[in-house]
């Protein structure tokens, strides 16, 4: 497995990168942050269900469609995002996708001190400090996450209405409740991930410009009926094979040298 170091851009520009890596169907790791509050939403989720929509666009925080499932987050400083690529054909058993989560999930608890919470979060002590989702194809499995190690709860109030759908963990607290913070700085949580992986040498890889995946800006639609024209469309995740292949990362090892 490869450790990956994007080169910096907007919260579209790495779910672009995201989608690179996984048609690439190499074994990567990933980390990025975002340096600005965004909303994320998981593929199938309507932003009227799980979104302060009027909160987002007052405040100019961009709402924004993943390709995976789950459901809403808020992307900002303080929450890192580890993106990882797995080989099915290495790991044939994680075609059960409950087994792929819950084995992915607790290596990274033994890593970084934390207790799984199935069927996808991570805890300490019984508050909420890394949920995830996954994006299949044939050949790979995209599974990617958040790490709050300073993130303000706060935000995920404003911007975020109470999930329809919770763990039974949550037990109805409200999401300034509910999330807490590693006691861990990134770099600590980063080097923790990558010995828990066994990843080699680190590279840079240039993140695709948005649209070289998800089709021309203006194209960018949302899957949800209803959705209001405000300068924050959720992108339509769905995307063609052909599109797919118009970008693969362009791959850096740290003293500049290109590789294949």
């Amino acid at each position: 497995m490869r450790l990956i170091h994007p080169l910096a851009g907007n919260v579209q520009e790495y779910l672009a990168f995201e989608d690179a890596l996984l048609a690439g169907a190499e074994e990567v790791l990933s980390f990025w942050e975002s340096k600005e509050p965004a909303v994320v939403l998981g593929r199938s989720c309507s932003p009227f269900e799980w979104v302060h929509v009027e909160a987002c666009t007052a405040a100019g925080v961009p709402i924004l469609r993943r390709n995976s499932g789950g459901g809403a987050v808020v992307l900002a400083p303080g929450c890192l995002i580890y993106s990882m690529v797995f080989s099915i054909g290495r790991r044939p058993a994680w075609r059960n996708v409950r087994r792929s989560f819950e084995e992915i999930l607790r290596r990274i608890a033994s890593a970084i001190g934390a207790e799984y919470q199935s069927p996808s979060d991570l805890a300490i002590q019984g508050r909420k400090i890394s949920g995830c989702a996954q994006r299949r194809t044939s050949f790979a499995i995209l599974h990617h996450g958040t790490l709050l190690y300073d993130f303000d709860p706060a935000l995920a109030e404003r911007y975020l209405r109470e999930p329809p759908r919770q763990p039974s963990y949550r037990s109805r607290r409200s999401h300034r409740d509910f999330l807490a913070n590693l006691a861990l700085s990134p770099r600590e949580i980063m080097t923790r991930m990558a010995g828990a992986w066994n990843v080699g040498e680190p590279f840079t890889a240039s993140a695709p410009e948005p649209h070289r995946i998800y089709g021309s800006p203006t194209d960018m639609c949302s899957k949800s009926a209803g959705m209001p024209a405000h300068p924050h469309k959720t992108p339509e995740c769905e995307t063609s094979s052909a599109a797919r292949t118009q970008y693969r990362p362009h791959w850096r090892a740290a003293d500049g040298r290109s590789l294949p």
